[in-house]
């Protein structure tokens, strides 16, 4: 009667050691699978934005990003005529006109001045949100992702550069020229225009960057 006994517990406990190896091959089972689908998901590729949208550039030698306080213009001898240098209200900008932009040794740069503050600023006091270079204005422009912008750019140079996404690029065509705008927000654009017939024109090519953020 003891033996049998004995023979019954060794059963039972070859039984219960199977269960637990059994158990343990599942559970390591599922660790696997979840590490391989961990794998997979990280494997994915992350879209890249588009280069013009660190509103990065090199303007005369000189790297900004957009929006900049008007006080790094003036570090590089630039100068706003007292009689322009108004109150700008708080998160608005200012279009100059008659004259009013900051020069330079006499050559001056199409800006818009920007407030991004809750309060009336002067705007020397204000950030600079916007740039337009023309291609023959005098000033040598380096673009984010590192285009040179002058009267040699092409349409097709700068949809090779930053793309045709239909979802921040639109390209508007006439009969003499084409305009390219890349949108990231409402206030957030940069704006190709080109000339693609008459090359006497080339140099009237310009592009604006505009970037209006707190």
């Amino acid at each position: 009667m003891k033996r049998f006994i004995s023979l019954v517990l060794a059963a039972v406990m070859v039984a219960l050691t199977l269960c637990a190896c059994a158990g343990k091959q599942s559970s390591n089972s599922g660790s696997d699978i979840g590490a391989g689908a961990e794998s997979e998901v990280s494997s994915e590729a992350v879209p890249q934005k588009n280069p013009l949208f660190t509103w990065e550039i090199k303007l005369d030698g000189v790297d900004y990003t957009l929006p900049f306080d008007f006080s790094l213009l003036q570090a590089q001898g630039y100068t706003l005529d007292e009689k322009y240098d108004k109150d700008l209200a708080a998160n608005t900008y200012m279009i100059m006109i008659g004259g009013g932009n900051p020069k330079k040794d006499g050559v001056s740069l199409d800006v818009l001045f920007w407030n991004p503050n809750d309060t009336t600023k002067k705007m020397s006091e204000c950030q600079i949100g916007q740039i337009r270079v023309e291609a023959d204005d005098k000033h040598e422009l380096i673009l984010p992702g590192g285009l040179k912008f002058d009267s040699t750019v092409t349409v097709q140079d700068v949809l090779s550069k930053y793309g045709e996404n239909s979802d921040e690029c639109e390209v508007r065509e006439s009969e003499d020229y084409t305009t390219i705008t890349y949108k990231e927000g409402i206030y957030n654009n940069v704006e190709f225009f080109i000339y693609t017939k008459d090359e006497s024109k080339f140099k009237y090519n310009h592009v604006k960057l505009q970037n209006f953020v707190k």
